[in-house]
Order: C-alpha cells, then sequence, then structure tokens
C-alpha cells in the first residue's frame, strides 16, 4: 500500500513527510509507471524491479507539499553486469530533471548531479557494488548560488556540498521524483522509499517500511 501524507497548504518550510512507499503494489496510484515494471522479493518485504530504458515510475509531488527542499531516501540494488554510469533517482521541476544521484559502476562511486549530468558532488570510490542492498539518502536545496547537497549511504555522509549551483532552471519548487534508470539493459531493484519535503525534514536512516 502506497500512503501519501499532505499536511500544509503553503509551501513548507518546516518538514513534511509526503510519501512512505513499501513497494508492495506501486504500479498504481500514486505512482504512474512506463513499461511494466514489476514486483519482486526485497530488501524488506518487496520491491520495484525496473528493467531496461522504459521501465520508470514517477510520482508527482502534490501542490501543497512542493517545495525547493527535498529529502528522500531509498535502498537500492542493481544486479546486471553493465559498467555504465546509472541513474538511481531524480527530482524533477517544471517536467525537467532537476536533480539526479548516479552511480559510476566501474568506481563505486555516487554523484549529485544538476541536470542530468553535471557533478555537484561525487563521494569516494569503492562504495557500491552490484546484487548488494544499499540505503541511499540525500537531501537538496535548489539554488543558483547557495544551493545544497547532503548525501548519505547506510547512515554515513558520503557528500556534503554548500554554496553551489543547483539549479538547471528557473523553477523554484521540486514537483515530481522519478526512478528507474532510463538505460538501456539494466536491471534495478527500489523499496522502503520516503519522501519529505521542506527545509525542517531529517533523515530519517535505513528505515523499513511496511
Amino acid at each position: 500500500m502506497s500512503v501519501g501524507i499532505i499536511a500544509s497548504s503553503v509551501v513548507v518550510s518546516s518538514g513534511v513527510d509526503v510519501l512512505f512507499e513499501p513497494f508492495n503494489n506501486f504500479t498504481a496510484a500514486p505512482w504512474s509507471t512506463n513499461g511494466s515494471p514489476t514486483i519482486i522479493a526485497g530488501r524488506t518485504g518487496t520491491a520495484a524491479n525496473m528493467s531496461g530504458s522504459l521501465q520508470i515510475a514517477t510520482y508527482t509531488i502534490p501542490v501543497p507539499s512542493r517545495s525547493d527542499t527535498a529529502t528522500v531516501g531509498v535502498a537500492f540494488k542493481w544486479t546486471d553486469a553493465q559498467t555504465t554510469t546509472r541513474n538511481i533517482i531524480d527530482l524533477r521541476a517544471g517536467g525537467q530533471v532537476h536533480n539526479r544521484v548516479q552511480v559510476i559502476t566501474t568506481t563505486g562511486q555516487l554523484v549529485f548531479t544538476r541536470g542530468v549530468s553535471a557533478a555537484v558532488g561525487t563521494s569516494a570510490a569503492g562504495l557500491v557494488v552490484a546484487n548488494t542492498w544499499y540505503y541511499l539518502e540525500f537531501k537538496s536545496f535548489m539554488s543558483d548560488t547557495v544551493g545544497y547537497c547532503l548525501v548519505r549511504l547506510n547512515g554515513v555522509e558520503v557528500i556534503n556540498v554548500s554554496g553551489v549551483d543547483t539549479s538547471p532552471t528557473t523553477e523554484i519548487l521540486y514537483n515530481e521524483l522519478k526512478i528507474g534508470s532510463g538505460t538501456t539493459s539494466v536491471v534495478q531493484q527500489y523499496d522502503d522509499l520516503y519522501l519529505s519535503t521542506g527545509a525542517g525534514a531529517t533523515f530519517k536512516g535505513p528505515i523499513t517500511i511496511p
């Protein structure tokens, strides 16, 4: 069951929990899916399985909960042998990728981007490998001059960048979250996702969502 939590009538400044997703039945509302992603055994319970460039899922953030600051947590792994830079999760604004977390599989690094590929922050090498569940969390603030991003892996901070340009567009609010690689011949799984908005939102750690 997917749970959307709406608790504000204005752009939020304190932390508001918007979505908790266990991926028990994510192929229905509130997700919009392409390419028929499937549900398989997961990190805990069941998980979303995304295969190839067409299998993606998009969540539209309800208007009352949209903000220039978002905090996201999700368990992920990949199970194919492709050595490629792959997209794990996107925050979108105005129909475009605004920020993205990628994995460079050849080096085991995480990358937080502005737009589709401009690196804002990059982790140390050797952090992630195939066929292993990891819990990824990140918090980002969109700004042309004083943006920031914090990225954690299994509860440990691996990227911390501030006072930077994190905004590739003139949009001022995140309005969508997307999972799926968008890359041919890769297979990725997702489990236990949360989304919070507002500057006051905090990391929840590697949680389990029943």
